[in-house]
This record gives structure tokens, C-alpha cells and sequence, in this order.
């Protein structure tokens, strides 16, 4: 899993599991303010 944040890739980690890459997802989104534009 993986988001961009002021123009640097993040990796979030692997998941085997698609709920537990959703959550990791989700709790960065809300860390980092993160917004798609």
C-alpha cells in the first residue's frame, strides 16, 4: 500500500489480507491529510 504525500511515495507495508491494506490505507489518508485531486 502506498500514498503520495507532497510529491514523496510513502509506503504503507504488504498486505496479504485486502481489509488489512484498506485499514492501513484509511489510517494514513486521515495521518497525512491526505486528499486525491
Amino acid at each position: 500500500v502506498r500514498i503520495k504525500v507532497d510529491n514523496k511515495l510513502l509506503s504503507l507495508g504488504r498486505y496479504s489480507n485486502i481489509d488489512d491494506a484498506v485499514s492501513a490505507r484509511k489510517e494514513a489518508e486521515v495521518k497525512y491529510n491526505f486528499t486525491q485531486v
